[in-house]
């Protein structure tokens, strides 16, 4: 039990996942065609692509919870893992923030690909989307949800940081 609390890294870590996952249920970018002035906000839940993050946080919490409750080398290796995946998050949340309008279009990309089985067909609706971003047709803006993952993705990557550390020593009972 005194190995789990000499380990703060780790509790950062799943801390982070878990607000990476909590992340999800909001949307991360809100696209409006210019053209019919009609704006969409999907929640990233909703989204193949969102799912996916949803499950990276869950690996970044369970890498949490090892990091915080292994010694040795396994607490390393559950730390990159941790950093890996709260990395990703913390990545996928800074594209949304600094370029909204790629990662709408990666969202609806990986959209399609999952829902359609004909290539020519996703390549031209991937290619649709494109052009619609690059003609100004579709303009996309930043969400709460991808601040909220940035905050997530930066918490769980300290901790994975600071799970790299040596553990805190045992406290004398003198």
């Amino acid at each position: 039990m005194e190995r789990i609390k000499r380990n703060p890294g780790g509790y950062g870590l799943a801390l982070g996942g878990t607000i990476g996952i909590v992340s999800i249920l909001f949307s991360w970018v809100s696209v409006t065609n210019t053209v019919t002035n009609v704006t969409t906000s999907v929640p990233a839940h909703g989204t193949v692509s969102g799912q996916t993050l949803g499950l990276i946080g869950l690996l970044a919490v369970i890498s949490g919870l090892g990091v915080a409750a292994s010694a040795g080398g396994g607490r390393i290796l559950w730390a990159i893992l941790g950093l890996l995946s709260a990395g990703a998050i913390l990545v996928a949340g800074l594209v949304a923030i600094f370029s909204p309008e790629k990662i709408a279009q990666l969202f609806a990309t990986t959209e399609l690909i999952s829902k359609l089985r004909l290539t020519g067909v996703t390549d031209s609706a991937s290619d649709s989307i494109k052009s619609g971003f690059a003609s100004g047709d579709l303009t996309a803006r930043v969400a709460f949800g991808a601040i909220v993952g940035v905050a997530g993705g930066a918490l769980g990557v300290l901790g994975a940081l600071l799970g790299f550390g040596k553990k805190q020593p045992k406290p004398d009972d003198d």
